[in-house]
């Protein structure tokens, strides 16, 4: 400003309006206006250079504060953060019958089950609002600036949050409290050809808002707040009612007496749905404004399957292939099989019923052979010729049960073929995970008890799958570290490049997009897994830098949970302590027409302290008075 005053004084202002020279006035407006605009420059470029490598001013994630601090120290703030988070317990809070309730769900992350249905990516969060009015223009990256000072860019956390898995456990917890609306319903009672026809009572039914209430939660967690899940009563209301259905009864009446009954024939073999299954497949429904017999859909499948499907149905089995002497050689021809067009027929008998046409209840079925996928003729045409890609890992010092799991688990992937451009699903291939497949129970923590849990180690499968996939340089869809590092994931001694799997996310996807079938083989050498992909290389060449890591970080304080299943005094140890740790490797894939695809995958194990149980310790009753007893009494 003073500079500007000198300049009015050298050109002699005070004279300027009797001067009769008017083009002065423009010109030193041009000059005020052009000061003014360096000074505002040059405020700005201090601004910049002093925010260069900082958070801008006002750049809040909820109640933490990001202004003036480095990429660095935001990570290591946020990460701090996150990991005090995800000890928490979750609070649900409900209307039961007898006013507001409260209940806690397990913590955020569980390592015993390797399902982590939060996830903060630290990395992404700031970067994405760091660089909050430095992209774009620089009208943009002005704009950017001023909104963020006055607080209308507010600042969000990137985060993984599997809103469905945690539906399911609040649903298992309430479901004491949650009622379907029921419709009314006919109820028939058959005695030969004479029935009696009544119709139920409708009834509301009553539900939660879960969905609502996990958008909010999800929007809390992305400010750091884990405030409770605040869930509000739904009325459900029925669709078809008494008063309105009782116009059905003469309808109904007629059906059943009807001399034709439903009956569904394949060549000389046929199925009637007597009276009474009869009863339980027809149903009301509404639509367009009225009221109408029909189908119901679910009761239906079910007495086809047990009645027709069973019996009719037979899955085609691919041919099994395996690899002897470095050639394809079969294991098992293939085999066509057949199916029922079971939808077909729910149609053709859905259409009767709607349209009150008891004449003819008699349905053909239609029955189609079926061939699968690989056959025992063209197994040689599959293009499968040498291995494209290995993955490997060790599994010493893992448990009997553990060690009968990953062996299952490979079993099960052994000798599968992934088709040309098919998206592979290894949670989808290994499922069910029960004693029913073979699976043994893994104890596992669950509040203050251990109890069984299958499948432990299949994270094991998972890890060694991932590594052959980037071996073959196939594309990764979906990839999870585990929430914490352990030995039997390391590379090299290297933590960073490891999957966890679990029913139904997280899994582990990658993409045939070999252009020929890609066979497993899978076997096991003392304590290490191995896992071919055999095909056909098409001049790709895939590498992986070694991993990178930083951010060493202590595992706090054991943990000590009293439990009920455990005899006085004795201590059981369900989560050994692991150290806190970041990893990222490149994976580089140079495809024969000059293309290269680059992967970076960043890892970030948390800190996890060691979890032992303890036998709770009954404390006999005493006639002293309470200031006798030592202070240390338990």
């Amino acid at each position: 400003m003073l500079k500007v005053l000198k300049l009015l004084e050298k050109i002699k202002w005070p004279l300027i309006a009797g001067s009769g020279k008017k083009w002065l006035l423009p010109t030193v407006a041009t000059v005020v206006f052009i000061l003014a605009v360096l000074i505002a420059g040059n405020a700005l470029a201090i601004f910049e250079v002093s925010y260069l490598d900082r958070f801008y001013p006002n750049t809040k994630i909820g109640s933490i504060d990001l202004s003036g601090l480095t990429k660095d120290q935001a990570f290591d703030l946020l990460n701090k953060v996150s990991d005090d988070l995800s000890r928490q317990s979750i609070q649900v809070e409900y209307q039961g019958d007898s006013g507001d309730q409260i209940i806690l769900l397990d913590r955020f992350s569980n390592p015993d089950s390797a399902n982590n249905y939060l996830d903060y990516d630290i990395y992404q969060t700031v970067y994405d609002n760091f660089n909050v009015g430095r992209t774009g223009n620089w009208f943009k990256r002005l704009a950017d600036q001023w909104l963020l000072w006055q607080g209308y860019r507010p600042a969000r956390a990137v985060l993984k949050l599997d809103k469905d898995y945690i539906k399911r456990i609040i649903v298992g917890q309430l479901s004491d409290l949650e009622s379907k609306a029921a419709d009314a319903a006919p109820l028939i009672n058959c005695l030969g050809d004479n029935c009696q026809i009544e119709i139920s009572l409708e009834k509301s039914g009553q539900s939660f808002n879960y969905d609502q209430a996990l958008n909010n939660w999800e929007k809390n967690l992305e400010l750091f707040r884990n405030n409770p899940i605040e869930l509000e009563k739904v009325i459900v209301n029925p669709s078809v009612k008494k008063a309105e259905a009782e116009v059905l009864i003469g309808r109904l009446s007629d059906f059943l007496l009807s001399s034709s009954t439903p009956e569904f024939h394949y060549q000389d073999k046929s199925w009637r749905i007597d009276k009474i299954d009869l009863a339980k497949v027809i149903k009301f429904e509404s639509g367009q404004g009225s009221i109408y017999l029909s189908v119901d859909e679910e009761s239906f499948f079910q007495w086809f399957k047990d009645n027709i499907g069973d019996e009719l149905d037979i899955p085609a089995q691919n041919a099994t292939v395996k690899i002897s002497a470095g050639k394809v050689a079969s294991l098992s021809p293939h085999k066509n099989g057949q199916t029922t067009d079971s939808q077909q027929a729910f149609l053709d008998f859905k259409a009767k019923v709607i349209n009150y046409d008891f004449n003819d209840l008699n349905f053909e079925l239609r029955v189609v052979s079926t061939t699968p996928e690989v056959m025992t003729g063209n197994i040689n045409d599959l293009g499968i010729k040498e291995i494209i890609g290995l993955g490997e890992s060790s599994f010493a010092g893992s448990p009997t049960n553990r060690r009968k799991n990953i062996k299952n688990g490979s079993n099960r992937l052994n000798g599968l073929l992934i088709k040309p451009d098919e998206e592979f699903s290894l949670v989808k291939t290994l499922l069910p995970v029960d004693a029913s497949t073979g699976y043994f129970p893994e104890l596992v923590i669950k509040g203050n008890k251990t109890v069984p849990e299958y499948g432990g180690g299949l994270c094991q499968i998972g890890t060694t799958v991932f590594r052959a996939a980037l071996s073959s340089g196939l594309p990764i869809l979906e990839r999870q570290n585990h929430s914490y590092s352990v030995t039997y994931y390391l590379e090299g001694g290297l933590p960073g490049v490891d999957a966890t799997i679990y029913d139904p996310k997280p899994d582990l996807r990658f993409k045939n997009d070999t252009g020929n079938y890609i066979l497993i083989q899978s076997y096991i050498i003392g304590d290490r897994l191995y896992f071919e992909f055999w095909g056909d290389k098409d001049g790709r060449t895939a590498v992986r830098t070694k991993p990178k890591t930083w951010g060493l970080k202590s595992p706090p304080p054991t943990k000590i949970i009293e439990s009920a299943d455990l005899a006085p005094g004795q201590k059981k140890c369900t989560e050994t302590a692991h150290k806190g740790i970041s990893a990222a490797f490149d994976y580089i894939v140079n495809y024969p027409d000059g293309r290269t695809a680059t992967t970076t995958f960043t890892s970030v194990y948390k800190p996890w302290q060691e979890v032992c149980l303890i036998g709770a310790v009954v404390v006999a009753t005493s006639t002293a008075a309470v200031d006798d007893l030592p202070v240390d009494n338990p």
